[in-house]
């Protein structure tokens, strides 16, 4: 613990994605989503109208889906208990090196936004920031473009604290036992009526940005799939990893889940839906999975649909953020769990100085 002797206070900010408090924030909601060059790859004079366009085309749809759930995304108030538990983790452990520890929840495209978060972090005046990602596998859609909106942010507000940052761990021990638990827990509360297979179900991406960005997203989804299935020792039919959430008429990645689900009534076996890139439950788990693909399952045959939850604030996965943050402070510098290169200077972090650099 050499590396925090002397210092006081340490800030720890949940990264995520954010969502519309309510139904006249959809609207808003979409623009910022579709505004960030990491999701719209298009040239940036003409990015904010198509947004503007986009977010307005989609709007009824989106307050249908909304309106399912409230008209309101619960992923504030999830990650919310995420940060409390993990400052409950670290407090309790009382080995850190620091004398106060303070979580924040910082959102990328809704309320609290980069600027409102790294204001509340400045007023607290760390001695040291950092930044944990609440997506377990790395992207240049959602953990890249959230460390690099955090780091501009910073600059721009001239926060001078230390800032470190945890971008991933797909394969830590505790996230795949957080996952392993809940999957068994399900498989045992169930009177299944066919074989089981296992779907592992994570947001798609389109084929053309992980070709163009080397995203390590599609191998580090894969590699908690494996890590999962060789820890679970009670046998499935089998299991797939596939993706929903495809928008748009280009080539995603594949093998669509509602392809899969067609595939598994065609079998005649039961499935248990796995969100494997989702810790948070929000629309895409509640809607997509819950009604809209459910609805499909049974559509095409499938004899039984259960759905794993999100890990929310499961103590394994708990564990594992607070294993992860203690090693971005031991180590003075980012956490990377997945050995991807994106952000690397002189080794395989995802270095901060290479963040700030990225953004100034």
């Amino acid at each position: 613990m050499t590396e925090t002797v002397g210092h006081k206070k340490c800030a720890i900010v949940l990264l995520n994605m954010g969502g519309p408090d309510s139904p006249e924030t959809i609207q808003p909601f979409l623009e910022n989503l579709f505004r960030d060059p990491a999701i719209m790859r298009v040239p940036g004079l003409v990015r904010p109208v198509i947004a503007w366009v986009i977010s307005r085309l989609r709007l009824k749809a989106a307050k249908d889906i909304y309106a399912t759930i409230g008209g309101r995304s619960p992923l504030l108030e999830w990650t919310e208990k995420q940060a409390n538990a993990l400052q409950k983790q670290l407090m309790s452990e009382g080995a850190t090196g620091f004398r106060f520890i303070k979580t924040f929840v910082g959102m990328r495209y809704w309320k609290p936004l980069p600027a409102e978060s790294v204001a509340q972090v400045k007023a607290y005046n760390p001695d040291l920031t950092i930044l944990v990602s609440l997506f377990p596998q790395y992207s240049t859609t959602t953990a890249e473009t959230s460390l690099k909106a955090w780091y501009d942010e910073a600059n721009r507000q001239g926060l001078t604290s230390d800032i470190r940052h945890v971008c991933c761990y797909p394969t830590h021990p505790d996230f795949i036992r957080a996952h392993v638990s809940t999957i068994r827990s399900v498989l045992d509360e169930t009177e299944w009526r066919a074989p089981v297979r296992l779907l592992f179900s994570a947001h798609s991406l389109p084929e053309r940005t992980v070709i163009e960005t080397n995203d390590p997203y599609p191998d580090q989804v894969q590699a908690t799939v494996e890590t999962i299935m060789s820890y679970l020792d009670r046998d499935c039919e089998s299991h797939r990893l596939c993706y929903q959430s495809k928008l748009g008429p280009i080539k995603w990645l594949e093998p669509r889940l509602r392809d899969e689900l067609r595939q598994a009534g065609e079998d005649g076996v039961s499935v248990l839906i796995v969100p494997i890139a989702f810790v948070s439950e929000h629309v895409e788990t509640l809607v997509e999975l819950d009604h809209e693909h459910r609805d499909n399952a049974l559509a095409h045959g499938v004899v039984d649909y259960q759905r794993a939850p999100a890990l929310g604030v499961h103590s394994d996965f708990i564990n594992c953020l607070a294993d992860v943050t203690r090693q971005s402070m031991e180590k003075s510098s980012a956490f990377c769990g997945g050995g991807h290169q994106h952000f690397a200077q002189e080794d395989s972090d995802c270095s901060s100085e290479a963040l700030r650099a990225a953004t100034a």
